[in-house]
């Protein structure tokens, strides 16, 4: 976290550095929260966060503020709208990554864990199978496959199992992403919202923004709250490159505790 401290402060040093500027730094700690507040002392916004991650997105979200006019609005303290905030890149995107808002990234057992960690940043570590180390290892990321190994099993009884083993093989040593890759339209929705029930605590389930329509009108007619994580996936398409990650999608997912976000 260290090394995303010294970016920020790099960051705040270029903008400090033009006359009369209107956003200051108050305080940023290095706790594992990412609670940051903005507060208007003597015609300037000050943002105080817990750690250099929440700094940014206090940081960058006051700019907006000024650049809009609307400062009132944007006062206060506030939570991260996503908590998890993925991408999936090489080392030498990661400080682009950080200054727009990410906090983790997606690796493979090739990738030198050791040098995304260094930037306190939340290594996800995608499998096929299961290993035996997990150091460092914030989360793991599966992507769904039926195995027949019971001819009396429906699809969906194969995927609920192959859920379960994985969810027995972390047994909460970390977070586990699952990503359903099979089903199509109607069927997908109604399994996705079937291990959406299944799932243990743990268990983040991933889906593209380019999912069906019917998943997202039935997130809108469910009148219970979804307690499984749900981790957006937005599609490389989607340019990102002048917006902070943690305000541009709202989607039909609001009804859930913890959505993440995550980029491909």
């Amino acid at each position: 976290m260290l090394k995303t401290k010294d970016f920020f402060d790099t960051m705040i040093q270029t903008y400090c550095a033009r006359e009369n500027p209107n956003v200051s730094i108050g305080s940023v700690d290095q706790k594992q929260s990412e609670h940051y507040e903005l507060q208007y002392v003597q015609g300037k916004i000050v943002v105080k966060a817990e750690n250099p991650f929440g700094a940014i997105l206090g940081w960058r979200r006051a700019l907006d503020a000024i650049a809009s006019g609307y400062i009132r609005e944007n006062l206060g303290r506030r939570t991260p709208r996503f908590p998890l905030r993925v991408f999936q890149g090489s080392i030498d995107k990661a400080g682009e990554a950080i200054q727009h808002g990410y906090n983790a990234v997606v690796c493979t057992q090739e990738d030198d864990l050791s040098s995304f960690l260094e930037y306190g940043l939340k290594v996800i570590l995608k499998l096929k199978e299961p290993i035996e180390n997990l150091d460092g290892v914030y989360g793991i990321w599966v992507e769904s496959e039926l195995k027949e190994d019971d001819e009396y099993k429906t699809r969906i009884e194969m995927i609920e199992g192959d859920l379960a083993r994985w969810e027995g093989w972390v047994d909460q040593r970390c977070q586990l992403i699952y990503q359903l890759c099979h089903g199509v339209d109607a069927i997908w929705v109604r399994w996705f919202l079937n291990l959406c029930i299944k799932a243990k605590k743990g268990t983040s389930l991933a889906f593209s923004t380019s999912c069906p329509d019917l998943l997202w009108e039935r997130f809108r007619q469910n009148l219970d709250v979804i307690q499984t994580p749900l981790l957006v996936i937005m599609d490389q398409d989607n340019d990102l490159s002048d917006k902070l990650i943690d305000h541009v999608f709202a989607g039909g997912i609001s009804m859930n505790s913890k959505p993440q976000f995550f980029i491909n």
